[in-house]
């Protein structure tokens, strides 16, 4: 049987076939050159530019602090163009300003507009403040943490500190990409002088006389100038400085003489004062000591404290080159280390991202294979193949020079956009080249890129998503883009000029045949199927079983229609909704069997899946043990604490490293990594139980055990609120005394227990207490003593205070002058001590009682807007709870003047940052509707097109919730995956009908019948092609975040679509009638 060929349309070209291969060469040359200077890093930067102002008032309260300071500086910097938002926190003593500034705004420019006008205004500002400090913080492009080194050598933590910035941060600094190094650990050396309250009194010294004695045999005066001769002519004027010769003798020793420096004999001779023809020198009052000083925080790595060098990076920078070139540097360094001395690697972030990414890569290399597999099993040519993956290869190349050109990260995401991308790539390439190699034209090009666009267009929506959605997707959004597009001009150039020099040859002979024999049968049953289920009945049945499948979302309606007031709307639609869904009827008997009935998958995944559904950022298997003290504690009783912990650690070999941090009293934990081979087993939850015993035994502390299965928290009375209520305004004695009539409305509930008012609304924020001391001044008065008399007892009892420092062999020591009774000195002695105060024995009860109050407030705004929070805590169900504090909002806000406002501000700004992201897909529908009205001049077209990608969503919801998967950010990908790609199949279908019907005048159904038969094997195959290419990702299980998620989503809605390709296409379709032969 002869085959029936296709003459090929032979158009004048524009270039030649020769040339455009000759440019894409050159053009894939340049983007493998670019490979290396690419920005790669594991997980994709928030970007966020902000500058703080850190300002203090010693001993000023926050109020005043807010209106004499704070509030003067934000009415100045609100004059700033740039800014995007504006944030004060004002407490006792200090204040601070966050600018945060927009995007593409010049953060240094901005910075010395604000230097400028705060210099203006310092000067009308209370003299006691101090000048703003200022610091900017661009989140996400700096301070990304390379390496940690552990120094170790048998000498003092301070000299080791010494050496490492003197040889090792020079050269490090000098990096190209290095923003920091810094060194934590060293513990400095310090003079610590300790003096007996008990004798001072009886020598009639104070804390004051010690340190003015100390301070005068330290100092440096200058007593004059003399006349230097430089030379023949000229002399120089030199200072004459009188020094203490026993403390100039010690500062000029060699290092090396350590014990001379801790001789205590240089500070016990220092003469204080004539008692009765007798000196008292400090060694009669004090001891002192040579020691390190208590650190105000700590850090180590697996128990130890070492000195550890932190490397962190700068923005824009591939974290491998920069993390090899560290490494190397570091080797050439420690060749040169004197004796004893050595570094070990503590933290390599190099090692983490290389593991991930090395399992991207051969997961995509995997999907590569399985995609170039079955294009060949499927054509059996290696003609076929080989243009395949030279488009392919065309296409990624060019593409790296767009990644570089718009500083894309490549990242977790963005490899995910590349790998999702090779398949449209293939899927683009398959039909441009079976297009091409038949017809010899270029008329597929117009159905390729109105599919493109669809997909770009679902893609756009992510520049939308708030946020933190945004961080995580834009970059995975931008590849997939530029990869398209790029495959667009790879379709249109490229492909033909390959095919012009590569021809294919179609099948002949017994195959042909054969093949021939088996589409017609299938077309003749196909035929038989579309013509059966386009009766009006069936067809209608077919609409109802789809729509119910989908689901009728009854269960996302609204009780009743409701007014910001909280009353029900007015009007005719309102009215009527309330009366019919809105009443109790319906409500109470009707809606608990309508729901399952009708509410289909989308009931079933928005109730079991989506509300269970938590995001999570990729990282290793961790577990987090965080301790804190109550109010009062130190930071140094934490750390006993955690010492503890860390000494249980230290017996499991399966573990990695655990670093502990204490960062202040109520700050501080543990992070533990595993060794790679256990992170995946059963030790973590094991580990996890036992470290919940483990704190549980130890106590002392406030403890909170996570990472794996359910939190551990063994907070009690913790101070944390479980209802708040949110209040904002623009003066804040106004919003104040609004909130103590809400607490008194609260109080008259009593299932409301507690309520107070807060400044922040971060839960962890808690309100903080002091003691107030309340004079007795008629006991006073009977004393003949002063609250002045009582003061400076309090002083010499509780005194601890730095000095000046004093210079030993070119280094600054520091003086701490403290209190014997520092430590010991308690609320007990204060309400039970009888002492002798001027001259007369007393109880310190007797002259005042102490008592704990709460310290007020910090005062909160946001653009120049108070807020406050009335924080309560509720006896009974959650949905009694949301009732009152609606019911509280209600009545208030009828009460608030204009620019006041009370709300519910958590639960309001939830809803919204869940629902926002999937609102935005209605905008991918409108975008691909007029895509497709545009390409199909048709309105009824499009919207069989659209109806395309909820019926491929019934996979996604199906899959998820059979299966019980974690929705993660993956599966939103997915979705908005979806909705650019299942469209893709019935816009070539649908733009393969509407040409052949041009050019006949058979019956709609045959045309279709025509078209699909032409179409339907590279549509199946770019489906089919899209499924295998993810197959890699699910491999590893349920629990790689994002990609399990984003694979089985997809993977599901690209299977239900064939069903809406299939059945419902068809069935939707209006097929033209049979024209009449024209005489």
């Amino acid at each position: 049987m002869n085959q029936e060929k296709v003459n090929p349309v032979k158009t004048k070209q524009k270039f030649s076939s020769f040339s455009v291969i000759l440019t894409m060469i050159a053009l894939m040359i340049i983007g493998a050159s670019l490979i290396p200077k690419l920005n790669i890093r594991y997980t994709p930067s928030l970007q966020q530019q902000e500058l703080t102002l850190t300002f203090y008032w010693y001993g000023a309260s926050a109020r005043v602090i807010e209106q004499e300071v704070t509030s003067k500086i934000e009415g100045v910097l609100a004059s700033i163009k740039g800014i995007q938002e504006m944030r004060s926190s004002t407490g006792k003593g200090w204040g601070q300003i966050t600018l945060e500034i927009k995007k593409k705004e010049n953060v240094d420019a901005i910075r010395f507009e604000t230097a400028t006008l705060i210099k203006q205004i310092y000067p009308h500002l209370p003299e006691k403040v101090t000048y703003p400090n200022f610091s900017t913080n661009v989140s996400g492009d700096q301070m990304q943490t390379l390496l940690s080194y552990t120094l170790n050598a048998p000498y003092s933590t301070s000299q080791i500190q010494q050496y490492a910035e003197e040889h090792i941060l020079p050269v490090i600094s000098r990096i190209e990409g290095i923003n920091d190094v810094s060194i934590y650990g060293a513990t400095p050396y310090e003079w610590e002088i300790r003096f007996h309250p008990n004798k001072c009194e009886a020598l009639g010294l104070t804390a004051q006389d010690i340190a003015k004695a100390i301070d005068a045999f330290n100092a440096e005066n200058i007593v004059g100038l003399i006349p230097e001769q430089t030379s023949a002519r000229d002399t120089l004027p030199v200072r004459v400085i009188l020094v203490n010769p026993a403390l100039h003798k010690v500062s000029n020793r060699n290092p090396e003489e350590q014990n001379t420096l801790t001789d205590t004999r240089i500070w016990e001779n220092i003469p204080l004062t004539n008692n009765k023809g007798r000196i008292i020198y400090l060694r009669d009052i004090a001891e002192i000591q040579y020691k390190e000083q208590l650190p105000n925080r700590y850090y180590r790595i697996n128990g130890l404290n070492n000195i550890n060098l932190s490397i962190h990076a700068e923005k824009q920078i591939n974290a491998l080159e920069v993390t090899a070139k560290v490494k190397e540097e570091m080797k050439k360094l420690s060749a040169h280390f004197p004796e004893n001395y050595s570094t070990i690697i503590a933290y390599d972030s190099s090692k983490e991202i290389e593991k991930e990414l090395n399992k991207i890569y051969v997961r995509t290399l995997m999907s590569t294979l399985i995609l170039l597999a079955f294009v060949y099993l499927v054509s059996r040519k290696l003609r076929y193949l080989f243009l395949i993956v030279i488009t392919l290869l065309a296409n990624i190349l060019l593409a790296f020079i767009f990644y570089k050109l718009f500083q894309l990260e490549i990242h977790l995401y963005s490899m995910a956009g590349i790998t999702v991308s090779l398949g449209l790539i293939i899927d683009t390439s398959i039909i441009m080249i079976d297009h091409y190699n038949y017809y010899r034209n270029r008329k597929a090009f117009l159905a390729i890129l109105a599919a493109l666009l669809t997909t770009i267009g679902a893609l756009i929506i992510v520049f939308f998503l708030p946020e933190q959605e945004r961080a995580n997707l834009v970059d995975f959004s931008s590849v997939i883009i530029i990869n398209l597009t790029v495959s667009l001009f790879i379709a249109l150039l490229f492909i033909p000029a390959l095919v012009d020099k590569l021809p294919m040859k179609s099948r002949t002979g017994k195959k042909l045949f054969r093949s021939r024999r088996r589409l017609v049968q299938f077309t003749q049953g196909y035929g038989k199927f579309i013509r059966f289920s386009r009766r009006p009945l069936l067809k209608g049945i077919f609409l109802v079983f789809i729509l119910l499948c989908f689901g009728i979302p009854l269960h996302l309606l609204p009780e009743r229609l409701k007014d910001t007031a909280g009353k029900d709307r007015q009007g005719f639609f309102p009215a009527l909704y309330n009366k019919t869904l809105g009443s109790r009827f319906y409500q109470m008997t009707l809606k608990p069997k309508l729901e399952p009935l009708l509410g289909g998958s989308l009931r079933l995944f928005t109730e079991h899946v989506f509300n269970t559904n938590y995001y999570s950022d990729p990282q290793r298997t961790r577990l987090y043990v965080r301790a804190n003290m109550p109010e009062g504690c130190t930071v140094h009783q934490l750390n006993e604490v955690l010492l503890k912990m860390e000494n249980f650690l230290s017996q499991y070999e399966q573990i990695e490293t655990y670093q502990t941090y204490v960062l202040d009293y109520n700050n501080g934990g543990i992070i533990i990594t595993f060794q790679p081979e256990f992170e995946s087993s059963s030790f973590p939850h094991t580990l996890q139980e036992a470290l919940v015993l483990k704190a549980t035994d130890l106590g002392g502390a406030t403890w909170n055990v996570y990472g794996m299965g359910q939190f551990f928290s063994n907070a009690l009375g913790s101070g944390y609120k479980s209802n708040r209520i949110s209040l904002s305004g623009y003066n804040y004695d106004m919003l104040y005394n609004f909130a103590l009539q809400l607490i008194d409305s609260l109080t008259r509930n009593q299932r409301v227990s507690a309520p107070e008012i807060m400044g922040s609304d971060n839960w962890r924020v808690k309100n903080l207490n002091e003691y107030f001391l309340r004079f007795n001044f008629e006991r006073f008065a009977q004393q003949e003593l002063t609250p002045a008399n009582y003061y400076d007892f309090l002083t010499q009892q509780l005194y601890r205070n730095s000095l000046q420092p004093v210079f030993i062999y070119g280094q600054q020591t520091p003086i701490t002058l403290v209190s014997s009774e520092n430590k010991d000195f308690d609320i007990w002695h204060l309400q039970n001590d009888i002492i002798t105060m001027n001259k007369q024995s007393v109880k310190l009860s007797d002259l005042g009682n102490i008592e704990k109050r709460p310290s007020g407030n910090n005062i909160y705004k946001k653009n120049q807007v108070y807020s406050l929070q009335v924080a309560y805590d509720f006896l009974g169900p959650h949905e009694l709870a949301k009732r009152v504090m609606e019911r509280e909002i209600k009545k208030l806000n009828l009460q608030l003047p204009l620019g006041f406002k009370a709300e519910n501000k958590y639960l309001s700004t939830n809803w919204k940052q869940q629902s926002q992201p999937y609102i935005l897909l209605f905008l991918i529908v409108i975008i691909i509707y007029f895509i497709c009205a545009i390409l199909f001049e048709s309105l009824w077209q499009p919207f069989i097109i659209i109806l395309m990608i909820p019926i491929s969503f019934i996979g996604v919801f199906l899959t998820f919730y059979l299966f019980q998967f974690n929705f993660d950010q993956g599966g939103f990908a997915s979705f908005v995956l979806l909705c650019g790609i299942v469209v893709n199949a019935g816009i070539y279908l649908i733009n393969e009908y509407n040409l052949t019907s041009q050019k006949t005048r058979q019956t709609g159904i045959k045309i279709y019948l025509k078209s699909y038969n032409h179409k339907i094997i590279p549509i199946f195959l770019t489906i089919i092609s899209t499924i295998l290419g993810l197959i890699p990702f699910v491999y590893s299980g349920a629990q790689e975040i994002f990609w399990f998620s984003f694979a089985i989503g997809a993977m599901g809605g690209m299977l239900f679509s064939l069903v809406a390709l299939i059945i419902y296409l068809p069935l939707l379709m209006k097929f033209k009638p049979l024209l009449p032969k024209a005489f």
